[in-house]
């Protein structure tokens, strides 16, 4: 396997790292309302979740665009 057909999963790593701190804030932010009746200080703000998924969606698609550029060829 040479240079030009090896594949990297970057973007879709950095995805996954992303999607994974959105969740686990909503995950946390959920718990803390169930257990506790209020919200922790750790929460992130919405903007940030946003960006967040913003940025998870952004390199998600950047993956995908990888992938059919690769199957094209």
């Amino acid at each position: 396997m040479n240079n030009s057909t090896k594949t990297t999963r970057t973007p879709l790593w950095i995805s996954i790292f992303f999607f994974a701190i959105y969740f686990a804030n909503i995950i946390v932010g959920k718990l803390s309302l169930v257990f506790t009746s209020s919200t922790l200080p750790i929460s992130l703000p919405v903007t940030v979740e946003f960006i967040l998924l913003a940025l998870a969606c952004i390199f998600f698609v950047i993956e995908i665009l990888f992938i059919e550029e690769r199957e094209s060829q």
